[in-house]
């Protein structure tokens, strides 16, 4: 522990245990202030009040990883923190923090959560030697997964040019949901070179009102209990 502060009785005894040296030892008082991080003179018995040979807390990892309904926060702090507390946010800059419960066994899960809610998280461990805040983390907790949609039949001429094919209409409902989905198209991986893939989403039969050349991450913007059309 830190030694006493300012005003209050300490003893030889008091320094050299928190020098981790023996009771009796003599002491070099500026060697003393010097091991305990008060490097400018005098070096005296007043200016050894509060100092600590411990080392603050430090984070070599701190993380937060998306789960369905969760997210997992995990961490590793070096020099052995007394305690730990661990602040979620709604906001960027940690504004307005609430406090979860935890202890410092290195893991910790927040759950019940909405699809897709982004949390924002910061923590802090302390011990004798002070205490350490860690950098804010986020994560977004995974979104609902509706379904796939299979069986396209599409066929191109091996070693053809100029060619194009459309499949039939297929539909995905997507009930009581407001936001945005992602829909994520698979690559043809028997073609050389791949054909370019051009996907047509919509909220109505016929109606694709959000067209992509992109076969990867498409995404677009649906309303409650809405149709949309792939083709």
């Amino acid at each position: 522990m830190s030694l006493p502060s300012a005003g209050s009785p300490m003893s030889m005894s008091m320094i050299n245990t928190e020098l981790g040296d023996g009771t009796f030892d003599t002491i070099d008082l500026k060697a003393a202030s010097t091991t305990l991080g008060e490097g400018d003179a005098p070096y005296g018995m007043d200016e050894l009040a509060g100092l600590s040979g411990t080392t603050a807390p430090g984070f070599s990892a701190f993380a937060a990883t998306a789960g369905d309904g969760e997210i997992v926060i995990t961490w590793t702090i070096a020099n052995s923190p007394d305690s730990v507390a661990l602040n979620v946010s709604d906001a960027s800059n940690m504004g307005s923090p609430s406090e979860l419960s935890t202890v410092n066994d290195g893991t910790h899960t927040q759950g019940s959560l909405n699809p897709s809610t982004q949390k924002y998280y910061q923590m802090t461990a302390t011990n004798d030697g002070g205490t350490t805040t860690s950098s804010i983390i986020n994560a977004t907790s995974n979104g609902t997964s509706w379904g796939s949609i299979a069986d396209f039949d599409l066929h191109l001429e091996s070693a053809g040019s100029a060619e194009s094919a459309q499949s039939t209409e297929k539909s995905l409902t997507l009930a009581n949901f407001s936001g945005n989905t992602d829909v994520t198209i698979e690559q043809p991986n028997n073609s050389s070179p791949n054909p370019d893939l051009e996907v047509k989403i919509g909220n109505a039969s016929g109606n694709y009102n959000s067209v992509k050349d992109e076969f990867e991450a498409i995404a677009g913007i649906v309303n409650e209990t809405s149709n949309w059309e792939e083709a």
